[in-house]
């Protein structure tokens, strides 16, 4: 009973660690992304929570004061470039995700159009010169976990039950079988 105990047991603990160690590191991600202490985090307050509608206190609430951009940035032209189109006037104030100016890109379209026109004519050349299909594979970081425990499983079990018989015959009765 105890032979086969102990496999079980290696086992459970390794499988055990590997979870504990999966659980850690997915926790840890959430909670940097949750944390206040994260440059990146935002605060949000609903409504009726800022103008005091919906409490039942009675009271109005009101925040007064000027918004103030956290930060100005300086946009310098790329001098490689030329500019096909400009969007805003200096001076003007912008809001994120406004489109500001845009590059005169057609030679760099030109460029990319005839490089996946010569991707496509070596990828049809590979595929009618042999008999052979591509496969893409894809794997995964908790399936690579899952699959490296289950061989060292398998190789404990395999492993020590052997030799745990073999370390309980006595030398000379195994020597006299062979």
């Amino acid at each position: 009973m105890k032979k086969i105990l102990i496999p079980i047991l290696a086992a459970a603990v390794i499988g055990a660690g590997c979870g504990t160690y999966y659980y850690i590191n997915q926790k840890s991600d959430l909670s940097e992304r949750a944390s206040s202490d994260s440059e990146d985090a935002v605060y949000v307050m609903t409504i009726s929570a800022i103008t005091g509608y919906g409490t039942g206190s009675g009271t109005i609430e009101t925040y007064s004061g000027q918004v103030e951009a956290q930060e100005t940035l300086s946009i310098t032209l790329d001098s490689d470039r030329t500019i096909d189109e400009c969007f805003v006037e200096a001076g003007e104030t912008v809001t994120v995700g406004q489109k500001l100016f845009s590059y005169d890109t057609k030679d760099e379209e030109d460029e990319l159009a005839q490089d996946i026109a010569d991707q496509a004519s070596l990828l049809e050349q590979l595929s009618s010169s042999s008999n052979t299909q591509m496969i893409w594979i894809a794997i995964s970081i908790p399936a690579s976990i899952i699959a490296v425990a289950f061989s060292m499983l398998i190789g404990i079990i395999f492993g020590l039950l052997p030799s745990m018989k073999a370390a309980n015959l006595d030398p000379i009765e195994a020597l006299r079988r062979e």
